[in-house]
């Protein structure tokens, strides 16, 4: 009796059947500025939109949402009906494609079920890349694989960490690869991962028991990629629900301690990381940008030159017109008076007062207050 191809791939995370309400869909991830462009190219594709590259790259960092974009790509395209094709689509990481590759080859009479398996199909979305670096064979194969893709019409989609002319491939994988659209999502901001802490608290049914200001907290203490944000979060949900402890910025203590997370341990302290610490402690609005903006109300003021000279302290590297560009684009000599300004009040009767903010924003940072790092 002939193997069925699933037969043959078994054990691979491809042609599984889709669960219903899987969390991976496009409605559940956050869109911002760091990742419109691709979210959007990805939907039209999965919704069969015309004028479509047939290859399309997706990069970025380790936990910025590739793997789920793919996932959704494939739920999406399941979805759909195509009177005159199957339509199937599948998804692959580098690794699995590398370890049936190697075992359609051991296994005789496999080589071209294998082949039918991968190539037959409509749409392969390609994860990890990287993977294939230094496995000559294997790049051969997936050159060939999308070869044949293309030459049905068909769209292949990868994603990876690094573009592939700076990995170690084929010229002729790199050359097939370069000549499709790239798609890059950026670095998650303090926007992205609010974002993403409310998608993670409506999905573990705890977005009543989290509100917005504690969110924010958690978005302001963790600078990594999304899946260190996801890990904290569901750390700290799973404390409070087993020792029935209410949410709150101890819990946050404790389990970001317990996890080593925090922007200064990594050494990630930014000027975003800087605004957000700030923005925080006088517990502006999130996503407004108030010490970006060009308010001139007093609480504005002053918070804008705390976080002007937390990150002239913090950050020695930067210019003044660098710190005043980024704070809506003002001059430098605004960024010296403010340091002044703040200087002036730490030895006046405001002392005790701008010593609370500044130690609040430093501990949100992950560093003691008085800073011992930029020197005076």
């Amino acid at each position: 009796m002939d193997q069925k191809p699933t037969q043959i791939m078994s054990g691979t995370t491809v042609g599984r059947p889709l669960k219903q309400g899987n969390r991976f869909a496009f409605e559940n991830f956050f869109v911002d500025e760091t990742n419109r462009f691709a979210f959007s190219y990805l939907k039209a594709l999965a919704e069969g939109s015309d004028g479509m590259s047939p290859i399309v790259i997706v990069l970025g960092d380790v936990g910025q949402g590739k793997s789920h974009l793919l996932r959704a790509v494939r739920q999406l395209w399941s979805k759909r009906e195509f009177p005159k094709r199957a339509g199937e689509v599948r998804r692959v990481t580098a690794e699995t494609f590398t370890n049936t590759f190697i075992k359609s080859v051991q296994d005789k009479g496999s080589k071209s079920i294998f082949e039918k398996f991968y190539r037959d199909v409509d749409c392969l979305l390609f994860d990890e890349l990287p993977f294939l670096e230094g496995k000559i064979k294997t790049q051969e194969e997936f050159v060939n694989t999308i070869e044949a893709i293309i030459s049905r019409g068909g769209t292949v989609v990868v994603a990876t960490t690094v573009l592939p002319k700076n990995l170690k491939l084929r010229p002729d994988l790199i050359s097939r690869l370069s000549g499709g659209v790239t798609l890059t999502i950026g670095k998650p901001n303090q926007e992205t991962r609010l974002g993403v802490l409310k998608l993670f608290a409506k999905d573990q049914k705890e977005d009543g028991n989290w509100p917005e200001e504690l969110l924010s907290d958690l978005a302001c203490r963790l600078d990594g990629d999304l899946r260190q944000l996801q890990g904290t979060f569901l750390t700290a949900v799973a404390h409070c629900r087993l020792l029935k402890t209410k949410p709150g910025p101890q819990v946050l203590d404790l389990v970001c301690a317990s996890r080593g997370d925090g922007p200064a341990e990594a050494g990630l302290i930014s000027l975003e990381t800087i605004e957000a610490a700030v923005s925080f402690q006088f517990r502006f609005l999130p996503g407004k940008n108030w010490l970006r903006s060009s308010s001139r109300r007093q609480p504005y003021c002053l918070a804008r030159q705390l976080a002007m000279y937390l990150s002239r302290r913090l950050l020695p590297e930067l210019s003044l017109v660098d710190i005043g560009d980024y704070f809506g684009g003002r001059d430098h000599s605004t960024v010296v008076v403010a340091c002044k300004s703040v200087e002036k009040f730490l030895l006046g009767e405001r002392g005790e007062e701008i010593k609370g903010h500044l130690a609040e924003a430093c501990s949100r940072l992950g560093i003691k207050w008085p800073l011992e790092r930029g020197g005076q």
